[in-house]
């Protein structure tokens, strides 16, 4: 169990770091970078990769976009100046655009 566990959390990590921050580009550290919700949320990623099972993890995955943290926190905090035109580019009434 353990070990399908390490292969999910991987696959989570690889996948983030393929997609890089869709505002800035950043992929170096997996750590740094967050899932960031777009349409509807079921659970929350990072807390729950070990317990859900992999096809729902990669249906998760898939309504979300990759935001570093820094970009993450901003879009969150409404600091950005370009928070209208984000919103524009990713979300379509709370649905993700691509």
């Amino acid at each position: 169990m353990k070990e399908f566990r390490q292969k999910k959390y991987k696959i989570v990590d690889d996948y983030k770091l393929s997609k890089g921050c869709s505002i800035c580009g950043y992929n170096k550290y997996s750590g740094a970078l967050d899932f960031h919700h777009t349409g509807d949320k079921e659970f929350n990623i990072g807390a729950e990769v070990g317990s859900k099972s992999l096809k729902l993890t990669k249906e998760e995955m898939d309504k979300c976009i990759i935001l570093c943290a820094n970009c993450h926190r901003e879009i969150h905090a409404e600091y950005r100046e370009d928070i209208g035109e984000f919103k524009k580019e990713f979300c379509i009434n709370g649905k993700r655009k691509r």
